[in-house]
């Protein structure tokens, strides 16, 4: 089983650790409601170490990635992220990922940890010629 850098920081906070997708992870602490009203009333940390993590990066990287996306990641500026899902040709989904936008010819996609094979495979697959994509 692997385990994020915070593994320890879970265990420390009581964290109830469980085997997700191959890795150690706290699925709650106190209690759905007390975290719901923590989160609402101060703030979160979601840990992303475990999932998969994609530069695109090019001179085409926005229109790249605006035609694999469903929302317009145009109206994002330097340093914002944007959920969206990524579909296939004929609609189906691929993935939900997160965009992290650098500026217009760099972002870093975050995937869900078990689907990063298969986006980066999609991401290959419509590969544009100004675009370069790496799996890090």
């Amino acid at each position: 089983m692997k385990k994020t850098p915070l593994y320890e920081i879970y265990c420390k906070l009581g964290g109830k650790i469980i085997d997700f997708v191959d890795w150690q992870l706290p699925v709650k602490y106190a209690g759905i409601l007390e975290e719901h009203r923590q989160v609402r009333s101060t703030a979160d940390l979601f840990d992303i170490s475990h999932m998969g993590r994609i530069m695109v990066e090019g001179k085409d990287a926005e229109y790249f990635l605006n035609k694999l996306l469903t929302n317009d990641i145009t109206a994002e500026e330097d340093n914002q992220a944007v959920y969206s899902p990524m579909c296939y040709s004929h609609g189906g989904v691929v993935d939900d990922l997160l965009v992290y936008r650098f500026n217009q010819e760099k972002y870093l996609i975050v995937v869900n940890a078990s689907n990063t094979e298969k986006d980066l495979a999609w991401f290959k697959e419509n590969l544009e010629e100004k675009v370069e994509i790496k799996d890090i």
